[in-house]
């Protein structure tokens, strides 16, 4: 989701991209996803408080939202959604989200 630091990324300078999509979105579903990617490179950039704030105001977006409802879990597990894609077997046990 972002380069790495010595490549010219970095989590903060990710956050600063997230913040840009978030102000650019139009419509519902953009400002969903943007808001998605914010929270997380909230999460990432040791901001949890705000991160679990830009979680829930996403369920008046999306009442009863599975995929909220996730993210809300990985964090409080420890894990972000960026974290979890790129170990996604590792976290899947530790949480047991295997499928059957």
């Amino acid at each position: 989701f972002h380069a790495p630091a010595f490549a010219g990324g970095g989590k903060r300078k990710a956050l600063s991209y997230f913040e840009k999509a978030l102000d650019a979105s139009k419509t519902q579903s953009e400002i969903f996803f943007s808001k998605i990617f914010l929270s997380q490179g909230l999460y990432e950039n040791d901001k949890t408080v705000e991160a679990a704030t830009m979680l829930e105001s996403l369920q008046e977006l999306v009442p009863n939202s599975n995929y909220i409802k996730f993210l809300q879990r990985l964090n409080k597990a420890g894990y972000s959604l960026f974290y979890y894609t790129v170990n996604r077997e590792k976290v899947d046990e530790k949480l047991n989200l295997q499928a059957n």
